[in-house]
């Protein structure tokens, strides 16, 4: 219903000439008012809603096997996390690599930094495996 544009009142469209509340002539002078059904049902059966969620199991597989470059961040839309997670996997990469080059313990060093690497996404694809509310970016569930 719309407005008076004198007293703002509510009045009925039907009275359009004087206003029932203050008297003012032509109320709704310069007033848009629609009307809009609200009884009206919604039919989803012939809505175009598609909504891909995203599949706990494919960022558990890849936490398994490319938990080090980030990839179930990444997949998961936490890109903020993910740049994170890369950063500190390519600094603790490096800080335990690079002292074991400098005494000629190159495999070594590989050895030991990706096995650690390893072991931290094997946790975390474990994580994502059992935790019942995990969500992705969006804010929507992970099925």
């Amino acid at each position: 219903m719309p407005n008076c544009r004198n007293c703002g009142s509510r009045i009925s469209k039907f009275d359009k000439d004087y206003c029932p509340i203050c008297g003012c002539k032509k109320p709704l002078e310069g007033v848009q008012s629609e009307t809009v059904e609200i009884t009206s049902q919604l039919d989803l059966n012939n809505a175009d809603i598609k909504v891909k969620f995203k599949k706990r199991w494919l960022a558990s597989l890849l936490a398994f096997f490319f938990g080090p470059l980030a990839l179930p961040m990444f997949y998961l839309s936490h890109y903020k996390q993910g740049f994170i997670y890369l950063g500190i996997n390519i600094a603790l990469f490096l800080a335990i690599f690079l002292p074991l080059v400098f005494v000629n313990q190159l495999i070594l060093g590989l050895i030991i930094s990706l096995s650690i690497l390893y072991i931290a996404s094997i946790v975390m694809g474990i994580y994502i495996l059992i935790k019942p509310s995990l969500k992705d970016g969006n804010g929507e569930l992970v099925r």
